[in-house]
């Protein structure tokens, strides 16, 4: 039976290198968004030092929907058991099935802090 399941993406957000100047002090207030499915995700604002190098250093887990194909068929194991997948999801699907995944971007953003709030995209991935 065709059904489409919660998952769960897990991203790591680690670090910047080498970010061009973005700022009068010759620096870069960095930010990072991660926009899936009709979701975006962004840390805490003030956890971000200044910097060209950044290390962020974060974990971020986002709900996203996954299309399961109808009788996938199971995984063997060694011994010829079927294994299963998380989350109610076969793990065949989640290693031999074409499965339409949502796209997943990162952006890098420069915080700016005034009279109000802007940031300004510098790349994306």
């Amino acid at each position: 039976r065709e059904a489409v399941k919660e998952v769960w993406l897990h991203a790591d957000i680690l670090q910047g290198r080498n970010i061009p100047p973005m700022d009068e002090d010759g620096l870069v207030d960095p930010m990072w968004e991660i926009l899936v499915e009709d979701k975006t995700v962004w840390p805490a604002r003030d956890q971000i030092p200044k910097s060209m190098n950044p290390s962020f250093l974060h974990r971020t887990a986002v709900p996203i929907s996954v299309y399961i194909p109808p009788n996938p068929s199971p995984v063997r194991a060694r011994g010829g058991a079927a294994t299963g997948g998380a989350g109610g999801v076969p793990s065949s699907c989640l290693v031999d099935c074409s499965l339409p995944l949502p796209p997943v971007v990162l952006q890098l953003k420069d915080r700016d802090v005034g009279f109000v709030e802007s940031f300004e995209k510098i790349g994306q991935t």
